[in-house]
């Protein structure tokens, strides 16, 4: 789950600009943010022990699959009542991933101008369309990285079940999959250079010159 999870969270602060690359050293058991047991423990000072409910967060064992239909199972809400969204913010995978690094290295920061950023957002929002896909994003970690990880969270996991998860950490909880396809910089620069090509040519006018000006700079045109 940690795993699964740490690709996740890469994949959107990719979304978002973050432009250095995928490591390991990003997650550790002080950070509240990978450490469940700390992330949960000031819910339950708020809400008490017996209000906090686990669920695995796996698309095949949530409510048809849904995130928003399962939140709505579990506290008893009617979802066919529900506004439905789409589900713009799913997971990139790695040749994604790898491409949108590689167009925020050209892209304003946050830090650097609030209107910069949010122009850089629009962009994003459409080369992420344009993209093709690539090798899933488990992709991104080696097998000694993976049990490297499941390592390092071995004690907080078993604390997390004795005290929220009496019957044990799901089947799935540590599962490990080995995706063995890798995705080299030269290609995910290209699926970027028709993504950009396609933004600058075709998409909504008010980012085709921040496409165009984002392929010269990358030199991919």
């Amino acid at each position: 789950m940690h795993r699964s999870f740490l690709r996740t969270a890469y994949s959107t602060v990719i979304r978002t600009g973050r432009k250095t690359r995928f490591q390991l050293s990003h997650a550790y058991p002080e950070d509240h943010y990978y450490n469940y047991i700390k992330l949960l423990l000031p819910w339950e000072h708020v809400f008490a022990y017996g209000r906090i409910v686990i669920v695995p967060y796996s698309r095949k064992s949530l409510v048809g699959g849904d995130i928003c239909a399962d939140f709505c199972s579990q506290v008893g809400l009617n979802f066919s009542q529900m506004q439905k969204v789409d589900d713009r913010y799913r997971s990139l995978d790695a040749l994604q991933c790898e491409a949108l690094r590689q167009l925020n290295l050209v892209l304003p920061d946050f830090a650097d101008s609030l209107e910069g950023w949010r122009k850089a957002q629009a962009l994003r929002r459409v080369v992420i369309k344009q993209l093709r896909t690539g090798p899933p994003l488990g992709s991104l970690l080696r097998p000694d990285e993976l049990e490297a990880v499941q390592a390092m969270f071995c004690p907080f996991n078993d604390a997390l079940a004795a005290r929220y998860l009496p019957s044990g950490l799901p089947d799935d909880w540590l599962d490990v999959q080995i995706v063995e396809s890798t995705v080299a910089p030269a290609e995910a620069s290209k699926a970027l250079g028709q993504a950009l090509l396609q933004a600058a040519s075709s998409g909504p006018r008010d980012v085709r010159p921040s496409a165009t000006k984002a392929g010269r700079s990358l030199g991919l045109w």
